[in-house]
């Protein structure tokens, strides 16, 4: 048994001599092959090609991903709420309600302080009627949600409202507005500027829509004209009446009701910019100072132009600009007084002479020009001198004896 040991451990080590050998001598082969390609010439582009090829050659090629197809998944369904999570929704809702409705209670004393309403405007009557009705009156307070969940609150549509009941309500907001004192000439046109009492609210220019450029603000301005045309057709029987001065009859000529601004009871309109106020004042004088000559705005304007834009400092023309807008702002302090009350009292600053320019009334306010033309015996001025009158006539009629002439020979003259 020793013996057959001491061979088996023999044995193990010529192997294990053996693999050692091996190992050596291929350590030795790859020194004399390093050695070799160090000592070998550097390769030339077409060897580095072979070798490029060879590299790729020996690798192979990554495995791409299996191609998936995914089939469209269908939504799930939307989770039903629980009565709990209803509950609370619900109560937002009112919640929302209650501070919505609060906030127009505030902006309707304001709008009142203001002569204005907030409970109609240019739309129909299905917009007119109340988005929250609530068990009981209108005008009654309000449940608070967050006070009493248990408030009995109804949220309707508008569209779910009776017509009855929406007729009812533009009625009652109408006779609500209508003995306002301090607006007495607003209709059911709301919060929008005023509108006059001798047209009611119609006009002929509605349709004219001026375009800024902007995309929003003039779409919104198609809007607000469409509104006003819904809101009078729900007046037909009173589109015409306040138009004109007698009812149509055939074969009797009636005339258009002036606007109250165009009235001779009027205030006033002041010019809008001292530019106006200037060429008023300077168009009185050439024409005071120059009696025997033929008048022709357009040439007496080009003068004052280049008067007011190189003859004059900025402190004159400051001076004008300041006559405008003082004078335009206690205008339409006039005009409200006038609407409100037929009448007006005159601010006693600014004044206009009889078919003349505007002038300041107190005298140590006036400048130079203005004080010149307190002088003048008139500010009215007939169109062309005496002398030249009947050359004016004579020249009108022949005028017209040639566009006779031309209508008959044309075909058109009977």
């Amino acid at each position: 048994d020793t013996r057959t040991t001491n061979n088996d451990k023999n044995v193990e080590n010529d192997n294990n001599n053996n693999s050692n050998n091996s190992e050596n001598e291929d350590n030795n082969n790859d020194d004399n092959n390093n050695n070799d390609e160090s000592q070998s010439p550097p390769p030339t582009p077409v060897l580095r090609k072979i070798k490029r090829r060879r590299a790729i050659g020996n690798h192979a090629l990554p495995e791409l991903p299996p191609l998936t197809t995914t089939l469209p998944t269908t939504e799930p369904p939307p989770k039903m709420l629980s009565r709990e999570e209803a509950m609370s929704l619900l109560l937002k809702c009112d919640k929302a309600l209650y501070s919505a409705t609060r906030d127009l209670e505030e902006a309707r004393a304001i709008a009142e302080r203001a002569g204005l309403s907030v409970d109609s405007s240019v739309l129909d009557p299905s917009f007119k009627s109340p988005v929250g009705i609530i068990t009981g009156k209108i005008d009654q307070p309000i449940p608070n949600p967050s006070v009493d969940p248990d408030a009995n609150v109804v949220l309707t549509p508008p569209t779910a409202i009776a017509a009855s009941t929406t007729v009812d309500t533009c009625q009652q907001n109408t006779e609500q507005q209508q003995p306002n004192s301090n607006n007495p000439m607003r209709g059911m046109l709301s919060c929008f500027p005023l509108v006059l009492s001798t047209t009611g609210g119609h006009s002929n220019t509605d349709h004219v829509v001026q375009y800024t450029g902007d995309k929003t603000a003039d779409r919104i301005a198609e809007f607000k004209r469409a509104l006003r045309r819904r809101a009078r057709a729900t007046q037909p029987e009173k589109k015409g009446e306040d138009r004109w001065d007698q009812p149509r009859v055939s074969g009797v000529r009636r005339r258009r009701i002036l606007r109250d601004k165009d009235c001779p009871s009027a205030p006033p309109e002041p010019p809008l910019s001292g530019y106006i106020l200037f060429v008023g004042q300077m168009t009185t004088k050439m024409r005071h100072d120059r009696p025997k000559e033929r008048h022709n705005q357009v040439k007496v304007v080009r003068e004052i132009s280049k008067i007011w834009k190189y003859g004059m400092s900025e402190m004159d023309k400051q001076y004008y600009n300041d006559f405008a807008r003082e004078a335009n702002e206690l205008y339409h302090g006039e005009l409200r007084e006038y609407r409100a009350t037929g009448s007006y009292r005159p601010n006693g600053i600014f004044t206009k002479l009889d078919g003349g320019p505007w002038v300041r009334v107190a005298y140590h306010e006036k400048n130079a020009l203005e004080r010149e033309i307190d002088t003048y015996p008139t500010v009215k001025f007939p169109p062309r001198p005496a002398e030249m009158e009947e050359e004016h006539q004579r020249a009108v009629l022949e005028q017209r004896e040639r566009r006779k002439r031309k209508k008959a020979l044309e075909g058109g003259y009977f």
